[in-house]
Protein backbone atom coordinates (compact mmCIF):
# COMPACT_ATOMS: atom_id res chain seq x y z
CA UNK A 1 0.00 0.00 0.00
CA UNK A 2 1.53 3.32 -0.61
CA UNK A 3 2.40 5.41 2.56
CA UNK A 4 2.29 2.48 4.37
CA UNK A 5 6.14 1.85 6.39
CA UNK A 6 6.81 -2.01 6.19
CA UNK A 7 10.08 -3.10 8.37
CA UNK A 8 12.67 -4.71 6.43
CA UNK A 9 13.25 -8.87 6.49
CA UNK A 10 15.19 -11.60 5.45
CA UNK A 11 13.11 -11.55 2.02
CA UNK A 12 12.81 -7.94 1.50
CA UNK A 13 16.56 -6.47 3.48
CA UNK A 14 16.81 -2.97 3.18
CA UNK A 15 17.49 -1.58 -0.21
CA UNK A 16 20.58 1.13 1.26
CA UNK A 17 22.33 -1.53 3.76
CA UNK A 18 21.30 -4.92 3.12
CA UNK A 19 20.13 -5.66 6.39
CA UNK A 20 17.20 -7.67 7.53
CA UNK A 21 16.72 -5.73 10.27
CA UNK A 22 15.97 -2.00 12.23
CA UNK A 23 15.38 -0.48 8.70
CA UNK A 24 12.14 -0.11 6.86
CA UNK A 25 11.05 0.75 3.35
CA UNK A 26 7.57 2.08 1.50
CA UNK A 27 5.80 1.54 -1.61
CA UNK A 28 5.72 -1.96 -3.70
CA UNK A 29 7.79 -4.75 -1.81
CA UNK A 30 9.61 -5.44 -5.57
CA UNK A 31 10.20 -1.96 -6.17
CA UNK A 32 10.03 0.70 -2.88
CA UNK A 33 9.58 4.30 -3.28
CA UNK A 34 11.65 5.00 -0.43
CA UNK A 35 14.01 3.80 2.55
CA UNK A 36 14.45 4.81 6.19
CA UNK A 37 17.99 3.20 6.64
CA UNK A 38 19.27 3.11 10.21
CA UNK A 39 22.87 2.40 9.69
CA UNK A 40 23.32 4.37 6.54
CA UNK A 41 23.44 8.40 6.46
CA UNK A 42 21.52 10.12 4.09
CA UNK A 43 20.65 14.48 3.57
CA UNK A 44 17.61 13.84 4.61
CA UNK A 45 17.56 12.78 8.35
CA UNK A 46 14.48 10.64 10.32
CA UNK A 47 13.35 11.85 13.64
CA UNK A 48 13.96 8.36 14.56
CA UNK A 49 17.43 8.69 14.43
CA UNK A 50 17.69 6.68 11.00
CA UNK A 51 18.18 8.61 7.68
CA UNK A 52 15.44 8.66 4.72
CA UNK A 53 16.66 7.83 1.29
CA UNK A 54 14.48 8.02 -2.06
CA UNK A 55 14.86 5.18 -4.33
CA UNK A 56 12.47 6.34 -7.22
CA UNK A 57 10.38 9.37 -7.32
CA UNK A 58 6.88 8.55 -8.74
CA UNK A 59 6.08 11.94 -7.28
CA UNK A 60 2.93 12.52 -4.36
CA UNK A 61 0.86 9.40 -3.83
CA UNK A 62 -1.50 11.22 -1.87
CA UNK A 63 -4.07 14.32 -3.31
CA UNK A 64 -2.95 17.55 -2.10
CA UNK A 65 -4.93 19.70 0.53
CA UNK A 66 -6.81 22.03 -1.61
CA UNK A 67 -8.80 25.03 0.28
CA UNK A 68 -12.71 25.36 -1.20
CA UNK A 69 -14.80 28.24 -0.83
CA UNK A 70 -18.45 27.59 -0.44
CA UNK A 71 -19.95 30.56 -1.49
CA UNK A 72 -23.50 30.80 0.20
CA UNK A 73 -26.65 32.07 -1.84
CA UNK A 74 -27.68 35.36 -1.32
CA UNK A 75 -31.22 35.40 1.06
CA UNK A 76 -33.54 37.89 -0.12
CA UNK A 77 -36.18 39.10 2.29
CA UNK A 78 -39.16 37.95 1.01
CA UNK A 79 -41.30 40.61 -0.42
CA UNK A 80 -43.91 41.99 1.49
CA UNK A 81 -47.62 40.82 0.12
CA UNK A 82 -50.03 43.26 -1.23
CA UNK A 83 -52.38 43.93 1.29
CA UNK A 84 -55.69 43.93 0.12
CA UNK A 85 -57.65 45.88 1.98
CA UNK A 86 -60.95 45.26 1.42
CA UNK A 87 -60.34 41.82 2.21
CA UNK A 88 -58.67 43.07 5.73
CA UNK A 89 -61.89 45.51 6.69
CA UNK A 90 -64.11 42.28 5.84
CA UNK A 91 -61.72 39.86 8.30
CA UNK A 92 -61.97 43.25 10.88
CA UNK A 93 -65.75 43.06 10.68
CA UNK A 94 -65.92 39.43 11.35
CA UNK A 95 -63.97 39.76 14.46
CA UNK A 96 -65.46 42.78 16.05
CA UNK A 97 -69.15 40.55 15.35
CA UNK A 98 -67.34 37.96 17.32
CA UNK A 99 -66.43 40.22 19.90
CA UNK A 100 -69.46 42.00 20.34
CA UNK A 101 -72.10 38.64 20.09
CA UNK A 102 -69.63 37.59 23.23
CA UNK A 103 -70.61 40.67 25.23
Amino acid sequence: MAGEWRRCSRRFPCRICGKSDWCGYTGPEDDPTAALCMRVESDKPAKNGGWLHILRDDGPTWAPWKRTYHVAAKRLAPEPAALDFAKLAEAAAVVKAFVEAGR
